[in-house]
């Protein structure tokens, strides 16, 4: 029996991990979120954040069908920021599959619960 958790998140923006793009820290991936808010270029979407032993995955509300998967060996870092901007309680994922030249950084708002 594996031990899974779910939470609902808002998935607000995907940027890619790279020197030339100043996009070097989860910082500077915040600034660059709040400029798009600010701009109104940021569209949500509601999903599953599904956490086993194994992966992260994330869930469509509605199909349940799974939209992505990050294995825990591709998860470099994670991080909770708490009133950081508009949105209050974001989660970020560093994430970088193999044969991937350059890691994502993902990030969701998580509403209902708040991440710690």
């Amino acid at each position: 029996m594996t031990d899974t958790s779910q939470y609902h998140v808002e998935h607000l923006t995907t940027f890619v991990m790279d020197r030339k793009e100043a996009m070097m820290t989860v910082e500077d991936g915040i600034r660059k979120l709040k400029l798009l808010d600010a701009k109104g270029k940021v569209w949500t979407q509601d999903m599953l954040l599904q956490v086993d032993e194994k992966a992260v995955s994330l869930i469509d509300m509605e199909t349940k069908n799974e939209l992505e998967n990050f294995p825990l060996g591709t998860i470099q870092h994670s991080q909770a920021l708490l009133n950081a901007c508009s949105y209050d309680s974001i989660l970020a994922l560093v994430c970088r599959e193999p044969g991937q030249s350059k890691p994502d950084l993902h990030l969701f708002q998580c509403d209902h619960i708040k991440v710690s």
